[in-house]
């Protein structure tokens, strides 16, 4: 088949863009042709490496920067955004459509921002189409409830949401990545969508089994993933009080890209300066730091919510890192609280900080956690299964 994958940017190494990388190497390998189509594109700062030999097709080049939602803190902004970004995607997405090679057989969008596309690409060259939607967009959330208060209100009204819940409809085939948000687009547009788990690159994950780490050193705590609100990054702040008046120091390192949400970095860096013991913010690394960091943590945490999936997590697990992880977070519903990793409910420090202190002090529940969580992600994930995941789902809708 002639393939077409689409998103909106490959211009940081995140997630949504390492799947869609992935998948494209993965469906080039089961023979197929790939071509990859986004709006904006920076070759040295989207896993450079993996994208080398991919056929890409961009509107612009060598961006730095993509703006999103979460720069503005304010409804005013977040209300100007949002008139932009439904401007822009609509004529991003005409545009690569009329791009897209006539003899492609199917066309993928990946993430929120890609629907639009492949809405375009439909009507354009009549071929099926599918949509990894990854992270939903917001008007597929309640207009109540905590997930609404997370995200905010609607900035254009029932006007957008009705356009992306009609285009969603449209599409052959909905893709999430867990069943929280399958249940929330059944609710939204009616339609059941196909739940695929992601992947990840085993040979890049060394795993070193653990042992808890001694009682006179401090703990090295990580977390890992671009700086957006619903990472809950404070929380792990938060945590290191009551690690530390529970006699137990430990030190946070946080990785990711600042550039998304410069507001909510701001408020972490003011966070870290007063907290109970040492934050570090780095920024994005390099993946094989990236890998050094991970390998050096003690314990890795993810108290994000609400969060799709959290490729991050199982990162750490094939290393034999001990994984704290909230059940705001996707990755939860496959993971088993004390066997694979432990479970946090989101939103409660003193929880992460119970947690923590329950691995630190317990050897046999800590190696046993570094062991089983390495054997989880060996038996059940891999770049390869979700390539031929989707792939086989691809064969289905060949017209």
């Amino acid at each position: 088949m002639n393939i077409g994958l689409g998103v909106r940017d490959l211009t940081i190494s995140g997630g949504t863009q390492r799947q869609v990388i992935e998948l494209a190497r993965g469906l080039l390998a089961q023979g197929h042709a790939v071509t990859l189509y986004c709006c904006d594109l920076n070759r040295d700062r989207c896993y450079p490496d993996r994208l080398a030999g991919l056929s890409i097709i961009a509107l612009r080049e060598g961006v730095t920067a993509v703006e999103t939602a979460s720069a503005h803190p304010s409804w005013p902004g977040r209300a100007a955004y949002y008139a932009r970004r439904y401007r822009a995607q609509r004529a991003d997405a005409l545009s690569l459509a009329e791009r897209m090679d006539p003899a492609t057989d199917l066309f993928n969008a990946h993430d929120h921002d890609a629907g639009w596309l492949g809405d375009r690409v439909r009507r354009r060259l009549g071929i099926p189409t599918v949509w990894m939607i990854n992270d939903l967009p917001r008007s597929f959330f309640p207009r109540s409830g905590p997930v609404a208060a997370a995200l905010g209100r609607a900035a254009l009204g029932w006007n957008v949401n009705i356009l992306e819940r009609r285009i969603a409809r449209g599409y052959d085939r909905l893709i999430v990545l867990d069943r929280r948000n399958q249940a929330l687009v059944r609710a939204a547009t009616g339609v059941e969508a196909t739940v695929v788990r992601s992947g990840l690159d085993l040979a890049a994950c060394t795993f070193r089994p653990r042992e808890a780490p001694p009682a006179g050193r401090p703990l090295a705590l990580l977390c890992v993933g671009a700086l957006f609100p619903w990472r809950r990054y404070e929380d792990a702040i938060a945590a290191l009080a009551p690690l530390a008046v529970a006699g137990r120091a430990a030190r946070l390192t946080i990785v990711g890209h600042r550039g998304r949400a410069p507001a909510y970095a701001a408020r972490l860096e003011r966070l870290a300066a007063g907290a109970a013991g040492p934050v570090t913010l780095t920024g994005d690394l390099p993946e094989p730091a990236l890998r050094e960091a991970i390998a050096a943590a003690d314990v890795f945490l993810f108290p994000a919510s609400p969060q799709t999936w959290g490729l991050t997590v199982f990162e750490a697990m094939a290393a034999g890192t001990p994984a704290v992880v909230s059940r705001g977070a996707g990755a939860s519903e496959v993971l088993v609280d004390r066997d694979t990793a432990m479970l946090v409910n989101p939103g409660r420090p003193a929880a992460l900080a119970a947690a923590i202190s329950a691995l630190a002090a317990d050897p046999a529940l800590y190696a046993g956690l570094s062991l089983k969580g390495r054997r989880f992600v060996e038996t059940t994930l891999s770049w390869e299964r979700y390539a031929a995941d989707m792939g086989a789902l691809f064969a289905t809708l060949r017209r």
